[in-house]
């Protein structure tokens, strides 16, 4: 008998009392992410206008729905940001269109004819229509495994460009306010450290106690030097 049943027979009548069971939790954040190099595999082997999406969202921390459903009214060529009314978590948020992204948006906007019809949206179908999800989704799965990477998700995508906003050395506040994250909490399940992370930060705090090791060194031998000077 499961908690299932034992619960219907506390209701019946027919158990005085059923067991309580603890609860199980189950953490369901991926622990996925793409290095640049592997990214930059992985847009090698997508046809445009699939290719120009996934590096949208990789360069830009952004959902895919949001990077599917973008039309051109919410890009002002002239200020360089794309603009959404609203996103997942309810709130407006603008993003400046720098570097890559900005190289992207200027070949999106000169391939967005199609045939003499003009496309409201910036990453169009070749038969007019909005690109889907699904459609997505499986030509990146098998562009991730020719390249390589059968494990990558679509979604590791924005993981992985919060992950870099932090690399870089952008505070958790301005990351924040560019992937659209309200809560740390929640910032925190993306802003994931891989063993690379790791290996590199134990260099550079062993790179830090060996130099103040030698400094400390040295300055005791001119300590002592001096004291031997003085006699």
């Amino acid at each position: 008998m499961g908690p299932v049943e034992f619960r219907q027979a506390e209701a019946d009548g027919t158990l005085p009392r059923a067991p309580r069971f603890p609860a199980i939790r189950f953490d369901s954040a991926r622990q996925g992410f793409v290095e640049p190099d592997q990214a930059e595999r992985i847009f090698a082997e997508l046809d445009q206008p699939f290719a120009d999406v996934a590096r949208f969202s990789y360069l830009g921390a952004r959902r895919i729905n949001e990077v599917l459903t973008l039309k051109w009214a919410q890009i002002d060529r002239d200020a360089r940001e794309v603009r959404w009314a609203k996103l997942k978590n309810g709130r407006p948020l603008t993003l400046p269109l720098t570097g890559g992204l900005w190289e992207l948006i200027e070949r999106r906007w000169a391939a967005r004819c199609i045939g003499a019809w003009l496309s409201p949206h910036v990453f169009s179908a070749s038969h007019r229509g909005l690109l889907s999800y699904s459609a997505y989704r499986l030509r990146f799965v098998d562009a991730a495994t020719r390249a390589g990477l059968p494990r990558i998700r679509p979604h590791d995508f924005r993981r992985s460009g919060v992950r870099n906003l932090i690399r870089s050395g952008v505070s958790q506040s301005v990351a924040k306010t560019i992937s659209g994250h309200v809560s740390d909490a929640m910032f925190a399940r993306y802003d994931i450290t891989s063993t690379d992370d790791q290996r590199a930060a134990l260099a550079r705090a062993e790179r830090y106690h060996e130099n103040q090791a030698r400094t400390m060194a040295r300055t005791s031998a001119d300590n002592a030097k001096s004291g031997l000077e003085k006699l």
